[in-house]
């Protein structure tokens, strides 16, 4: 076997790794439609009383992942402690803006950067408080 192999199937292990451990979470889903589903909890109601509730729960951070339309409500109603931004070094040319009509100014701290051999750019930022713009 070629050294190039062997590590390729060592990346394949840690990937297969690391989707495991992500599967094995307690998944939330935020969607206007009430379902039910063994492998997730759906929210449909009060998200602000629900994210509370989930955070005085066991465990390390809540990852969210998801279009601008959650992202967006869970900034406005405070529900982000810190943001994981990642840059691509690709210019696409259109696209939807990051940050998009807010009522009150989005104050943020850099804490730290993580530079990829990819070229991909981490800016992790923690939220300062609100101000009016």
């Amino acid at each position: 076997m070629s050294p190039n192999f062997l590590s390729q199937l060592s990346l394949q292990v840690q990937e297969l790794k690391l989707w495991q451990n992500i599967h094995a979470k307690k998944k939330y889903v935020f969607s206007r439609q009430d379902r039910i589903d063994e492998k997730a909890t759906f929210i449909s109601l009060d998200i602000a009383q629900n994210v509370a509730e989930i955070k005085q729960q066991d465990g390390k951070d809540i990852w969210l992942y998801g279009g601008a339309s959650l992202i967006k409500t869970f900034i406005q109603l405070g529900l982000i402690d810190t943001y994981r931004i990642s840059v691509h070094p690709t210019a696409l040319g259109s696209g939807k803006p990051l940050f998009e009509n807010f009522e009150e100014r989005l104050n943020l701290k850099l804490i730290k950067t993580n530079i990829f051999k990819s070229g991909v750019v981490q800016l992790i930022y923690t939220t300062e408080k609100t101000t009016n713009c």
